[in-house]
């Protein structure tokens, strides 16, 4: 025989009546939109969260006199836990990014969660074509350093790679160097 588990909810801080939260990691909204007059619904509405590209959800609250884009981990803990203490950040407990139940979440800082990583992970630097935000190529890199040795400037390397003079040095300096 399955169990259920209870969810608890719990009012959004500065969203109070306009939104709640679950233990499990879910939002729902409290009010409708209609025709500009903000009415209570009969019954709540799940929130679909959207997804960052490190794998954390997300969800944009609204109300007549704001709005607030918020990791759902963070409205969790915020909510059951309290505001963040001076310093630390939301930390999955299980690695997990996408699972936003108040049982995986804790406050902690910066270096404990890096530290309290699984090896595959901690192996895996967020640098050069490993970060999401990247442009340039481990290999456009090291072709950007051989043409800055020849005597081409800058400037012109920026253009024939469609990124600022500024993205060229940095990556000359800092990312040519760490791949060979």
């Amino acid at each position: 025989m399955r169990r259920l588990i209870a969810e608890n909810w719990l009012p959004v801080s500065g969203f109070e009546g306009w939104y709640e939260v679950s233990d499990l990691g879910r939002v729902r909204s409290l009010m409708t939109n209609s025709k500009s007059n903000y009415v209570e619904r009969r019954t709540p509405l799940l929130i679909a969260a959207g997804k960052r590209k490190d794998g954390r959800g997300g969800v944009r609250l609204r109300k007549k006199d704001g709005r607030r884009r918020v990791g759902i981990g963070v409205l969790v803990l915020e909510t059951f836990r309290g505001a963040a203490p001076s310093g630390t950040e939301c930390s999955h407990i299980n690695e997990d990014p996408s699972d936003d139940r108040l049982c995986n979440l804790i406050w902690e800082s910066h270096r404990d969660n890096i530290l309290r990583r699984s090896p595959e992970r901690a192996s895996t630097p967020y640098r050069g074509e490993n970060n999401g935000r990247a442009i340039i190529s481990d290999i456009q890199a090291l072709e950007m350093a051989e043409l800055k040795r020849s005597g081409v400037r800058s400037v012109d390397i920026a253009v024939q790679y469609c990124v600022c003079r500024e993205a060229v040095d940095y990556n000359i300096r800092n990312r040519a160097r760490s791949v060979v």
